[in-house]
């Protein structure tokens, strides 16, 4: 009953929150659940937790779709050779200076491209969107009044 309460405030159909779907149909709910953290917080101004869980609402959901995003990247062929290339080149044309200063994520490719794979990546997206239901799920009947 408390779940039904706190999903109907919130604006979220629980009938269709499934976190073993995708991002982009998850995306409507997880947006609606930190607004409902932050809002819950406005009411119960104690509940620090809850305003803290609307703040970051939206960094973690963008480090998400970076993340299922990122599965495109790592599907393409020789991504990790192209980059690791691209730093060598670099370094042998302008220094090690300049090769330092190259983006910290085209050096993770560089080193993790061919050791992780699209699959890899979806798998963990889907399992940090069961975390983020689980969490709202726990946390937000706990705190009904």
């Amino acid at each position: 009953m408390r779940l039904v309460q706190c999903t109907k405030e919130s604006g979220i159909d629980l009938a269709t929150w499934d976190p073993g779907t995708t991002l982009a149909r998850c995306k409507p709910n997880m947006i609606k659940s930190y607004n409902y953290y932050r809002n819950f917080q406005l009411r119960h101004d104690e509940l620090q937790w809850a305003g803290m869980g609307g703040l970051v609402g939206a960094d973690f959901g963008s480090g998400i779709e970076d993340l299922e995003l990122g599965k495109f990247i790592y599907e393409l062929p020789g991504i990790a050779q192209l980059s690791r290339t691209i730093i060598s080149n670099v370094g042998l044309r302008y220094g090690i200076a300049a090769q330092k200063a190259l983006p910290s994520g085209l050096r993770a490719v560089a080193t993790h491209a061919d050791k992780i794979t699209p699959n890899d990546l979806g798998w963990f997206v889907r399992k940090v969107l069961v975390m983020q239901k689980a969490i709202y799920q726990d946390m937000m009947t706990q705190h009904l009044t």
